[in-house]
C-alpha cells in the first residue's frame, strides 16, 4: 500500500505482530536504522534488534543487514571475535518444538519412592513469551 508517499507492508489475519502495517525500507536504510538502535540501545544482540526493526519497518535480506551492522561496529570489534560472534549468533525460533531444552530436579523422596523430576521446556515459547 503506497500511502502519504511511503510503501508500506500490510499483515492481515490472525497477525501476532502488534502493528498490522510496516514501513518498507531499503537494505541501506534498514542498515543505518539497525546502526542507530543498536548505538543507543546498548550495542544489542542480532535478535533485539531485528525484534526492534522488524515491529516497525520491512527491508530485503533484513537478518544480512542486522549483521552487517553488528560486524562493523568499532566498540563490538574492540571486545574481541568471542563476544562478537555471541552478538550474532541467532536465538530465534521459528516453529515450536523445535528445540527442546531439559534438566532434572531431585526432589525429596515421594510416593513411590520417586525423587528425580524432569523438567523441559520449549524454547520458541520461552524466547516469545520472554519479550
Amino acid at each position: 500500500m503506497i500511502q502519504h508517499g511511503k510503501l508500506w507492508r500490510l499483515y492481515g489475519g490472525t497477525s501476532i505482530r502488534p502493528w498490522h502495517k510496516v514501513e518498507c525500507i531499503t537494505r541501506r536504510e534498514a542498515e543505518e536504522k539497525a546502526a542507530q538502535l543498536h548505538e543507543s540501545g546498548g550495542h544489542w544482540e542480532r535478535d533485539a534488534l531485528k525484534i526492534a526493526l522488524t515491529d516497525h519497518y520491512h527491508s530485503p535480506k533484513i537478518d544480512l543487514s542486522i549483521m552487517n551492522t553488528i560486524a562493523a561496529c568499532p566498540k563490538c570489534k574492540n571486545f574481541g571475535a568471542q563476544k562478537l560472534n555471541s552478538l550474532l549468533e541467532p536465538i530465534t525460533r521459528q516453529h515450536p518444538f523445535e528445540l527442546l531444552v531439559g534438566d532434572y530436579l531431585s526432589m525429596p523422596t515421594g510416593k513411590g519412592r520417586y525423587h528425580t523430576l524432569g523438567l523441559f521446556l520449549d524454547a520458541f515459547f520461552a524466547t516469545c513469551m520472554g519479550n
